[in-house]
């Protein structure tokens, strides 16, 4: 076992997913990872300068479009605000390049993280069935949200997102029942949430984790998937009787076959938000209306038909709802061009990896896949809480395909 000075960029690391339930204190970790990098910067510039660069070649074409999209902005001051804090971020990748540089780092760190997202699962799943979690936090009246409590209603798409490294964790590292266990419990646990874009979300997961499975046997087994039915239905089930808000969210999302309304319901009154961001996009087509400049732009584009059953979140939106949709409305065609030269360079980094860095670096590439798929609803790209968990994936796999089997640091040397 590493002593704990071998440890430390692991455990600071981790503590952003740590802190990620308490809404803004996850920022206090980065802020400190931040601080390191830059003590480091001054007496290995050398080393900082490579790994620093070998990250921005994948974080600048994300964050260069804010910068360009802020002189046009319809909030000059918060644009310029957010895409400068944006900078952190890379930062954030090179401590992550510089620091975690060993795939056995990673493997810790993956560790650390499913028993972490075990935990979560677990106390959201006792929340359901005692009516309080393991932390004493009662159910909140909108849907359980475990240990992220009543007024940060974010488990959901979270769990989902960063599923990847507790399944791969298992599937590699536990024993048989082990991966099929914890899949059903994410499951279920996602299913009483009653988030649809975290179902749609987990759903990519799964069936991203049954086709990678597949293609590295060379063979398809019929069983496999006949069981994965039977769990859905079963855990579908469970959900129905112990959830409320389940029921519902499944009722609305069956009605779309029924109701002429039914489909903007299902989506929760997003159609609307969707064409207010269109038309953004058609009136500032290069660079958007600014970095979470949509709040400011939506009065001017918001529809309010009367006769149309609208909720209070469609009057007051504050962000397109839609990755794609998002990235045009804020930053226009420079940031779509952005956004999809990012996912060929982090294309191209997997394609010159070896194969024990792309192991390493699968869950989180499995997480990064499933967060950013576009046929889904998504929270807002850009917002701080969104954009860490983004980012922090993003991080690591870069960190995982540039990183050295051999590389080893002596414990503790912070200044070498």
């Amino acid at each position: 076992m590493p002593r704990w000075p071998a440890s430390w960029p692991v455990l600071l690391f981790f503590s952003c997913v740590i802190l990620l339930p308490f809404s803004r204190l996850a920022g206090v970790a980065v802020a400190i990872i931040c601080i390191v990098i830059i003590y480091l910067g001054l007496y290995r510039p050398a080393d900082v300068l490579v790994r620093f660069k070998q990250f921005f070649a994948l974080f600048a074409p994300w964050w260069l479009p804010m910068l360009i999209s802020v002189p046009l902005a319809v909030d000059v001051a918060r644009s310029a605000t957010v895409s400068l804090a944006a900078f952190r971020f890379a930062l954030l990748g090179t401590f992550a390049l510089l620091l975690l540089a060993r795939l056995d780092q990673h493997r810790q760190l993956q560790r650390w993280t499913a028993w972490l997202l075990a935990l979560w699962t677990v106390d959201l799943l006792v929340q359901v069935v005692l009516g309080v979690s393991l932390l004493g936090i009662a159910v909140p009246a909108d849907r359980p949200n475990g240990i992220f409590g009543p007024d940060h209603m974010k488990l959901g798409p979270t769990l989902a997102t960063l599923s990847p490294l507790l399944l791969v964790y298992a599937r590699r590292f536990g024993r048989p029942f082990v991966f099929p266990l914890a899949w059903f419990a994410v499951l279920v646990a996602l299913l009483l949430i009653g988030t649809r874009s975290a179902w749609i979300t987990f759903a990519v997961v799964s069936i991203a984790l049954v086709t990678r499975e597949v293609m590295q046997s060379g063979t398809f087994n019929w069983k496999g998937p006949v069981a994965l039915i039977l769990a859905v239905v079963l855990a579908a089930g469970a959900a129905w009787q112990l959830s409320p808000q389940f029921k519902h969210r499944l009722q609305a999302t069956t009605q779309t076959l029924v109701d002429d309304n039914a489909i903007d319901r299902a989506v929760a009154q997003r159609l609307d938000i969707w064409q207010g961001a269109t038309a953004m996009v058609a009136d500032r087509p290069l660079t958007g209306v600014g970095v979470r400049g949509f709040r400011f732009a939506w009065p001017s584009y918001e529809q309010i038909d009367p006769d149309h059953w609208q909720s209070d979140s469609a009057r007051n939106a504050l962000h397109a709802h839609h990755l794609i949709l998002e990235v045009l409305a804020e930053t226009g065609l420079i940031g779509l061009l952005g956004f999809v030269v990012a996912v060929a360079v982090a294309a191209r980094l997997w394609r010159r990896a070896s194969g024990p860095q792309r192991e390493t670096a699968w869950p989180y590439a499995l997480g990064l896949i499933a967060a950013l798929f576009p046929l889904n609803t998504h929270y807002a790209m850009y917002s701080t809480f969104w954009s860490l968990v983004i980012m922090w994936l993003l991080a690591l796999y870069a960190s995982a395909l540039h990183s050295d089997e051999e590389t080893t640091m002596p414990e503790g040397d912070l200044s070498r």
